[in-house]
């Protein structure tokens, strides 16, 4: 129990600490925005990834129908996956080389921390 409060930023929470403002903000959302933009997201999603994607896709959609016609936003929308998910490969491999990197830069030496 100990372990998960304190993996996901509970004790910092309940406490009033200066180290309460960090806690709160370790999340992917942050992480991935500050990484890819250089700034904070400002507000978090708390929408399931289903959601989001289902959300996003929505929006999509109904900003392409008046441009292309309803009929022919599902062959867009297939031709725009084949480029997304190369996008999204890209996307993924610098989010996992950084978080090695990151993991690697943290945990490789005690007396320093840079």
């Amino acid at each position: 129990m100990q372990e998960e409060q304190i993996f996901d930023g509970e004790i910092f929470r309940h406490n009033n600490t200066r180290f309460a403002g960090i806690a709160n903000r370790l999340n992917l959302q942050s992480l991935s925005t500050f990484l890819r933009d250089g700034m904070d997201r400002g507000q978090f999603n708390h929408a399931s990834y289903q959601e989001r994607e289902e959300a996003a896709q929505r929006e999509l959609r109904s900003l392409l129908a008046p441009h292309i016609g309803e009929n022919e936003v599902d062959n867009f929308m297939e031709d725009l996956q084949s480029s997304l998910c190369e996008m999204q490969d890209v996307q993924f491999s610098l989010g996992m080389r950084t978080g090695v990197k990151l993991a690697v830069l943290l945990t490789g030496g005690f007396e320093d921390d840079f």
